[in-house]
């Protein structure tokens, strides 16, 4: 701050010597002269007038006056350059002082807001010190209550130090018995889970293994069905024929059906009745199986169906459902027939067998 003010100083000192030095008039014979202080860091200028006899000699001719105008000119030059430096240095210093004075300005303002929050702080200061001081009285006087609570509190704990110690014997004794019983509870609970777990393991294994037993003998049952249903479908179509048999099977019944061209065989063995009585059940038998067996290769080599055995009898037809085949394949199947009981009757009879001979 003093600084600035001391600089404000020159800046007036300065302005008041380029005044005078306006006013001051140039003279043909003797000028002014200006000169800075010897002093560099000192900017005041002193101002003064040449002596006649040190500035300026006596003119003797016409060219020592040229002489001395030339230098007056140059004088002249050289302290109108200083006066343009000093007026410059003035406008320098005034701009600076304007600076100065508005940075005071601020300054001011800060100070001004600086004092009222510094009179703000100091009552708030004043107010918590208030409320502080409010505070401390009461926590003396509930220091106080409490000190008085403590004295009460240690005189019945004084009383009651012998009755609190029999209590809590009581009590630990207690808690040993309650918690001896909750053991003894908590094992016989978890023994009964164990057990009840054991017995569902057990159950569980025993269902398994009757599920095991009934899935082997269902499966079994299932395979015996299967394979009677295979039988039963197979002597089905050893009686009837296949689309018959199919009806049936889904029907249960079979409609009777009209063919245009169908053509039917039916054999029978001649004295069958009394070769019969010559051979045993079991005899009888095979000789019939084989003979129908023979039956059953020659039709299916001519689109033949097989109707049904009827004792000793075979009956069969062609033309019927989808198998077509002309009546010619009944006859060339009977002539079939024929060949074959004639070369079975040879070696019947070759082996001594009477069964159609």
């Amino acid at each position: 701050m003093a600084k600035k003010e001391g600089n404000s100083a020159e800046a007036e000192a300065f302005t008041n010597q380029a005044n005078d030095l306006k006013k001051r008039p140039y003279t043909e014979g003797g000028g002014t002269t200006t000169s800075r202080s010897a002093n560099p860091s000192s900017s005041t200028y002193s101002t003064e007038l040449p002596s006649p006899a040190a500035n300026r000699p006596t003119p003797t001719n016409s060219s020592d006056m040229n002489n001395l105008r030339e230098q007056y000119r140059k004088q002249t030059e050289v302290l109108e350059r200083d006066r343009q430096r000093m007026i410059s240095e003035v406008n320098m210093l005034r701009k600076e002082k304007e600076s100065l004075n508005s940075g005071m300005a601020q300054l001011r303002v800060k100070e001004r807001v600086l004092t009222e929050q510094t009179q703000q702080a100091q009552q708030t200061i004043s107010q918590k010190t208030q409320q502080l001081a409010v505070i401390e009285e009461k926590n003396d006087q509930l220091g106080r209550i409490a000190a008085k609570k403590q004295k009460l509190v240690e005189a019945l704990k004084n009383e009651k130090l012998l009755d609190a110690m029999a209590y809590a014997q009581d009590k630990q004794e207690q808690d040993y018995l309650l918690q001896k019983t909750r053991n003894f509870r908590n094992i016989l609970i978890l023994i009964l889970i164990l057990g009840f777990a054991f017995i569902i393991v057990i159950l569980m294994y025993k269902r398994y293994v009757e599920n095991q037993k009934q899935k082997r003998i269902l499966e079994a049952k299932n395979k015996l069905i299967e394979d009677e249903r295979q039988r039963s479908d197979e002597l089905l179509l050893n009686i009837l024929p296949a689309a018959i048999a199919t009806e049936l099977k889904t029907h249960g019944k079979a409609k009777a059906q009209r063919y245009d061209r169908a053509s039917v065989l039916f054999t029978d063995f001649i004295n069958f009745t009394a070769i019969a009585e010559q051979l045993t059940p079991e005899q009888l038998v095979n000789e019939l199986d084989s003979y129908f067996k023979a039956f059953d290769f020659i039709i299916s080599q001519y689109k033949i169906e097989k109707i049904k055995t009827i004792g000793d009898a075979y009956m069969c037809a062609s033309g019927l459902s989808d198998r077509i085949s002309s009546p010619i394949s009944i006859v060339k199947a009977a002539l079939n027939y024929l060949i074959q009981k004639y070369f079975h009757r040879s070696m019947v009879c070759s082996d001594k067998n009477m069964f159609l001979c």
